[in-house]
C-alpha cells in the first residue's frame, strides 16, 4: 500500500471571445499515490559557470507520477528528459514545468529531470521542485 498521495489542482481562468474579461475558468485536477518524494529548492549562485547543468533531485523515486520544476530565476532555464542529451524544451523566468497522472507510466516512465542554466545569474537565484512516485 502506497505511503502518501497527493493532488494536484490547476485553475485556469480566460478571456473566451466576445466574453467579459476573465469569464472563462477551468479546473483540472489529478490525484495519485505515491510510495517516494523528494521536494526542494535548487540555489543558483553567482559564482555558477554558465552552462552548467541541474539534475533535479529523484531522491528513491525510480519512476514519477508527479514532476513540477518552477523557474524562479531571471533568465530561461533548458530542461531535459528522461536523460536526454540535448534541451527539450526552455522553462521562461517564472514558469511551471508539471507532469501529473495517477499512476507512473507504464510504458515510457518519467525517470529524471535536469534544467541547464545558461546564464549565470546576478544573486543566488533558485528552482523549486517537487517530485512523487515509486
Amino acid at each position: 500500500m502506497p505511503a502518501s498521495q497527493f493532488t494536484v489542482t490547476l485553475g485556469v481562468q480566460f478571456t473566451p471571445p466576445s466574453a467579459p474579461v476573465n469569464s472563462g475558468v477551468s479546473t483540472f485536477g489529478a490525484q495519485g499515490n505515491c510510495d517516494a518524494q523528494n521536494v526542494g529548492t535548487i540555489d543558483v549562485p553567482t559564482t555558477m559557470t554558465p552552462p552548467t547543468t541541474y539534475d533535479i533531485p529523484f531522491g528513491s523515486v525510480a519512476s514519477a507520477s508527479m514532476v513540477l520544476v518552477k523557474n524562479n530565476m531571471t533568465a530561461a532555464v533548458g530542461l531535459k528528459i528522461n536523460g536526454s542529451v540535448t534541451v527539450n524544451f526552455d522553462l521562461a523566468p517564472g514558469a511551471i514545468f508539471m507532469m501529473a497522472g495517477p499512476t507512473a507510466s507504464a510504458g515510457v516512465p518519467l525517470i529524471s529531470v535536469s534544467a541547464t542554466v545558461t546564464a549565470a545569474p546576478t544573486a543566488t537565484e533558485q528552482l523549486s521542485y517537487f517530485v512523487f512516485g515509486s
